[in-house]
């Protein structure tokens, strides 16, 4: 039998700056500490990124990170649909 993993789907988020996604790293691992959760699947779903973000600067916590590479990833798929 198959474990589910926990998932947290953020949907329309806007990532405007670095503080804002600061912020919401540091809820989400908020909510795996106090929740009792781990090796939760994160899912970002419709997010505005703003284009001047410096996704390169998060790099302090693993939440961090792991929100960075995700943001990219979704970034770099939007530039291969745009053309």
């Amino acid at each position: 039998m198959r474990i589910k993993r926990p998932e947290i789907v953020l949907d329309s988020l806007q990532f405007k700056s670095l503080e804002i996604i600061r912020t919401i790293c540091e809820a989400v691992s908020t909510i795996e500490v106090h929740g009792g959760i781990h090796s939760t699947r994160i899912t970002i779903v419709n997010p505005f990124i703003c284009p001047d973000i410096r996704l390169d600067k998060l790099c302090n916590t693993p939440t961090e990170i792991l929100f960075r590479d995700i943001l990219i990833k979704i970034c770099l798929a939007r530039e291969v649909d745009d053309e």
